[in-house]
């Protein structure tokens, strides 16, 4: 009558998700940087500081970000969504009653007259 059972199966994958969302969130994403060694040492013998000679010499060349399993995973997860609210929506109580045959007769009745 109250569905308890699918209604607790949403909840949990509702929870679940949160969490493998605020999890996949917290990956640090690090930027991938290469410096020229040769320009850095010149910089640095002409006394620029260490801070110019790192800017000008270094570059960013990608970024080493979320792991794609761990994105794969979560894609799984939202799929999963789908389902499970199907299941929810196809258990329980069934409307199958009697105000459908009394229309389906009253609608054969009219096509005889």
């Amino acid at each position: 009558m109250f569905r308890i059972f699918p209604r607790l199966i949403l909840v949990a994958y509702t929870i679940g998700l949160m969490v493998t969302v605020s999890w996949y969130m917290d990956f640090e994403i690090v930027p991938e940087v290469n410096c020229d060694s040769a320009v850095m040492q010149v910089l640095l013998d002409r006394g620029e500081t260490i801070d110019v000679a790192e800017r000008i010499s270094c570059r960013q060349v990608g970024v080493i970000g979320r792991p794609l399993g761990y994105t794969g995973l979560l894609s799984a997860m939202f799929g999963a969504g789908a389902v499970f609210f199907g299941f929810y929506t196809n258990s329980g109580w069934k409307w199958n009653d009697h105000s459908n045959r009394r229309y389906e007769k009253n609608k054969s009745d009219k096509l005889q007259i």
